[in-house]
C-alpha cells in the first residue's frame, strides 16, 4: 500500500468538473479500490473537501491566499496573472514551480503524481510520476504563443528540469510520441478510461419529430468549436431540418461574454430556437436526453466528451484530430469531420440520427469493454510499483 498525493495546480469544484479534474477523480476513487492510499491536492482555497467520497485538500499558498479570493472563481484569471509570468523562460518555470512546492510543503506522501509538464518542471520529488494532460495549443491559448516550445527546448537541454528517475506520461500515443523526440526523453502513453459505473448507457426513445444534438464540452469555443456546431446548426435548418436542438453544456459565470457573443451570433444566423444552453450537475442527465453528441475541438489532450458520449451508446460526431483518432476510429457509431467545416459536421450529424440503433448498442458495448477507468488505474498502479514500491 501507498500514499499517493495526486496534484493539479488549478481549482477542483464539485459543481464543475473538468477532464483532468475528472480523471483524478476517477483515477483516485480506483487507487483506493486497489488498496492504495490516494488524495488530491488542488488550489481550492477550502483546506479540505470530499468530492465523490474523494479527499480534496486545498492548499493555497498563503502569499496568494488574498489575491486568489478577489478574483472568486475566475481561477484562470488568477493562475495568468500570479503564477504564470509574463512570458515563459527558465526562471518563468521556476517561479510556477515554486507556487507548486509551496502547495506541497509539509505533506506526507510516497508518491507524488503530478499532472501537467508545465506545473511540474522543477519539482525533484524522488517518487514522482508526470502524466501530461496539456497540448501545446492549450498552454499557448492559456499562457502565450511559444511558451509550450519553450518548454521543449528546456526539457531536451537541462536533464534536471525532470530528473531521470521521474516517470512521465501522457494519455495519447500520438503526444507520446511526438513528445519523446521533441524533448529526448522516455514518454509513455498511458490510455484514461471512463467511470462505467458513474456513466449508465441509456436510449432515448427515438423522436422523430425532434432531436436533440448534445455538445458536451466547456463553452470556450476558441478551443471547443461550439461555433463550428453553431454553424452546421444554420447549415440543417437551411436544408429544411428544423425540427433540431442543439444543447451546450460547461457554461461558468466568467463565460458571460462568451454566451452573449455566441447567443447574438444564433440570432443573426436565424436559429436561435435551435438553440439551448444549459448547465447540467449531472451529465448523466444531459446525455439522457441526446440522440447525438457533437465534438468540434480543434485540439484537445484526450478527449473525455467523446469517451463519454460513445460509452452512452450515442452516435458521437467528432473532429478528426489526433487524439480523437485514438479513441474512435474503431467504433461505428462515431463519424469525423475536418476541423472547422461545418457543412461537412451537418452531413455527418445527419448521418449519425440516421444510425441504427442496435449498431450504436453493440459498438458502445465493445467502447465500454476498452475503456474502463479501472484499467487505467491497475496501469498506474504497476508503474507505482515497478518503480518506486
Amino acid at each position: 500500500m501507498a500514499t499517493i498525493c495526486l496534484h493539479t495546480l488549478w481549482n477542483l469544484r464539485s459543481d464543475f468538473i473538468g477532464g483532468t479534474e475528472r480523471f483524478l477523480i476517477d483515477l483516485c476513487k480506483e487507487l483506493n479500490v486497489l488498496g492504495h492510499q490516494s488524495f488530491i491536492v488542488c488550489s481550492n482555497l477550502n483546506p479540505h473537501t470530499k468530492i465523490e467520497g474523494v479527499s480534496v485538500l486545498g492548499r493555497v499558498p498563503p502569499s496568494h491566499q488574498d489575491r486568489l479570493i478577489k478574483y472568486g472563481d475566475d481561477f484562470a484569471s488568477f493562475a495568468r496573472d500570479h503564477i504564470y509570468p509574463a512570458r515563459a523562460c527558465v526562471a518563468a518555470y521556476k517561479e510556477v514551480s515554486s507556487y507548486v512546492k509551496d502547495q506541497l510543503r509539509d505533506l506526507e506522501f510516497d508518491i507524488l503524481h503530478l499532472n501537467s509538464f508545465s506545473s511540474a518542471a522543477f519539482i525533484a520529488s524522488k517518487n514522482c510520476v508526470v502524466t501530461n494532460h496539456e497540448n501545446e495549443e492549450e498552454l499557448d491559448t492559456f499562457w502565450h504563443s511559444g511558451a509550450f516550445g519553450i518548454l521543449k527546448a528546456m526539457i531536451r537541454s537541462d536533464k534536471n528540469i525532470f530528473p531521470p528517475h521521474n516517470i512521465l506520461c501522457t494519455p495519447s500515443f500520438h503526444y507520446a510520441q511526438e513528445y519523446s523526440l521533441d524533448m529526448q526523453r522516455n514518454i509513455q502513453a498511458t490510455p484514461l478510461g471512463i467511470d462505467l459505473h458513474r456513466l449508465q448507457p441509456s436510449l432515448r426513445p427515438r423522436q422523430y419529430d425532434r432531436f436533440n444534438v448534445l455538445v458536451p464540452s466547456r463553452f470556450f469555443p476558441a478551443q471547443k468549436g461550439q461555433d463550428v456546431a453553431l454553424e452546421a446548426c444554420r447549415v440543417l435548418v437551411e436544408k429544411g431540418i428544423k425540427n433540431i436542438t442543439f444543447t451546450f453544456t460547461g457554461v461558468r459565470f466568467n463565460y458571460s461574454s462568451y454566451v452573449e457573443e455566441f447567443l447574438r451570433r444564433a440570432n443573426d444566423s436565424g436559429v436561435r430556437r435551435q438553440i439551448e444552453i444549459k448547465t447540467f450537475r449531472d451529465m448523466q442527465e444531459a446525455y439522457d436526453l441526446a440522440d447525438v453528441v457533437v465534438s468540434p475541438e480543434r485540439y484537445c489532450s484526450y478527449g473525455l466528451s467523446v469517451s463519454e458520449g460513445l460509452a452512452h451508446f450515442k452516435p458521437t460526431v467528432l473532429t478528426a484530430i489526433p487524439t480523437y483518432i485514438e479513441i474512435a476510429q474503431n467504433y461505428r457509431h462515431a463519424f469525423f469531420f475536418r476541423v472547422d467545416h461545418a457543412i461537412e459536421l451537418a452531413d455527418r450529424i445527419v448521418d449519425a440520427i440516421a444510425l441504427d440503433r442496435r449498431i450504436a448498442v453493440s459498438e458502445g458495448i465493445v467502447f465500454r469493454e476498452n475503456n474502463d477507468i479501472r484499467d487505467c488505474a491497475r496501469n498506474y498502479s504497476r508503474i507505482y510499483r515497478s518503480h518506486f514500491l
